[in-house]
């Protein structure tokens, strides 16, 4: 159940910071499997099936819509600002909304889920 929760909270995640999907980072996987007899393995499995359902089924298909409401949520905050505020700020509100736009847009291509160790 953890491991699900976990993966729904991931999708959000790249949701929220339109990243282009989730590197895994469990080398020490093996060893923690043997230490009190969880199955770790189990878990990690659910875990990559949910997340990947997760960005298929949630993220993807409200990807663009996050977006345009992301690119109003800097125009309202920029509009709200004082006009000296708003000189010293435009390039950055600009450039942000203006990305929101190409994001919107390009839409999410493929949602990468991999697996990285050090070793």
């Amino acid at each position: 159940q953890n491991a699900v929760e976990i993966a729904q909270l991931m999708g959000q995640l790249v949701l929220w910071t339109f990243a282009d999907g989730v590197d895994l980072d469990f080398e020490h996987l093996t060893p923690y499997s043997t230490i009190d007899g969880d199955d770790e393995f189990e878990a990690y499995n659910a875990l990559v099936k949910e997340l990947r359902n997760q960005l298929d089924t949630v993220v993807k298909p409200q990807w663009s819509t996050f977006a345009q409401q992301r690119k109003a949520q800097l125009q309202e905050e920029y509009s709200a600002l004082q006009p000296w505020q708003q000189t010293e700020m435009q390039p950055y509100y600009q450039t942000n909304i203006n990305f929101m736009d190409e994001v919107a847009q390009n839409g999410p291509d493929h949602l990468e889920v991999s697996w990285t160790t050090r070793f």
